[in-house]
């Protein structure tokens, strides 16, 4: 309907009309309205003899049991992540000495991420190809 038309239809038939399950008209349900997000923001470059790390982590359903990290054979850890809440998706960007050569992932408990317990996984990215 053009604008004016479902202006008349509302003003002659009121806010309170069914359309399927839900309302419609005025009184559009709160919980299925979305307020709008922001564009996500670009990882800034990293510095001359850096590489850029990415993880995309989904926890599986105890993800406080799940930690990872990056090593170099001259700064030894490089960068770490742990304290995930469950069943959830993390995206983490880091740069990265350049002889950062090792990712490693643990799950405290020993049952792994995936998939007695939920369906957690990851993946790898260094300067934007996947690794694994």
């Amino acid at each position: 309907m053009r604008r004016t038309a479902m202006g008349n239809y509302l003003n002659e038939r009121g806010c309170d009309f069914e359309v399927g399950e839900m309302l419609g008209g005025c009184n559009q349900c709160e919980e299925c309205s979305f307020p709008p997000t922001s564009l996500p923001t670009s990882f800034p470059g990293c510095d001359n003899g850096e590489k850029y790390f990415k993880l995309s982590l989904e926890t599986d359903d105890y993800g406080a049991e799940t930690s990872w990290r990056v090593t170099s054979p001259t700064n030894g850890n490089v960068v770490s992540g742990n304290g995930y809440l469950s069943n959830r998706i993390y995206t983490k960007r880091h740069c990265i000495p350049s002889d950062a050569c090792t990712f490693e992932i643990f799950d405290s408990f020993g049952d792994g991420l995936c998939c007695s317990h939920g369906q957690g996984s990851y993946k790898v990215w260094v300067d934007n190809v996947e690794k694994g």
